[in-house]
C-alpha cells in the first residue's frame, strides 16, 4: 500500500466517522425537537385547561347569581301575591272597621319590611358576586406572579 492510497483511506475513513457523527447529530436534534414539541404541547394544554377552567367558573358564578336573583323575584312575586289575596279578603270580609284599619295598618308594615327584606337579599346577591369577582382577579394576580418566580433568572419575564 502506497502512502497515497493511505492518505486516501485515511481521508476516507475521517470522512466517513464525520459522516456518522452528523448522521448521530441529526438523530439527536430530532429526537429533542420532538421532546420540545411534546413540552410545548403540555404547556399549551395546560395554559388552555387553566383558561377553560376559568371560563367555567365564570360561567358558573354567573348562573349562580342569575339563579338567586330570579328566584328571589319569584318568590318575591308569590309572597305578594299571597298576601295581597289574604289582606284583601280580610278587607273585604271583615264586619269590624277597626279591624279593617289595623289590617291595612299591618298590610302597609308587611310590604315595607319585606320590599326591604328582598332589597337587602338581591344586594347580598350582588355584594357576593362581587367579591367573588375580586377572590378570581387576585388568583389570577397571583397565578401570574408564581409562574414569573418560578422562571430562571436569565429569561425574560413577558
Amino acid at each position: 500500500m502506497t502512502i497515497v492510497e493511505f492518505a486516501a483511506l485515511a481521508v476516507a475513513l475521517a470522512a466517513l466517522s464525520l459522516l456518522a457523527l452528523t448522521t448521530l447529530a441529526v438523530y439527536r436534534n430530532i429526537r429533542n425537537s420532538r421532546v420540545l414539541s411534546c413540552a410545548q404541547a403540555r404547556q399549551a394544554s395546560q395554559l388552555q385547561k387553566k383558561r377553560l377552567d376559568l371560563i367555567e367558573l365564570k360561567n358558573r358564578k354567573r348562573l349562580m347569581e342569575e339563579t338567586v336573583r330570579d328566584g328571589t323575584t319569584a318568590v318575591e312575586a308569590i309572597h305578594r301575591t299571597i298576601t295581597g289575596v289574604t289582606f284583601d279578603l280580610v278587607d273585604r270580609y271583615s264586619s269590624s272597621e277597626d279591624f279593617k284599619v289595623r289590617a291595612r295598618k299591618a298590610r302597609t308594615t308587611h310590604d315595607e319590611t319585606t320590599k326591604t327584606f328582598y332589597k337587602a337579599l338581591r344586594t347580598t346577591n350582588r355584594a357576593l358576586h362581587a367579591f367573588t369577582d375580586m377572590v378570581m382577579i387576585d388568583k389570577q394576580g397571583q397565578g401570574k406572579d408564581n409562574s414569573d418566580k418560578n422562571k430562571p433568572s436569565g429569561e425574560d419575564k413577558d
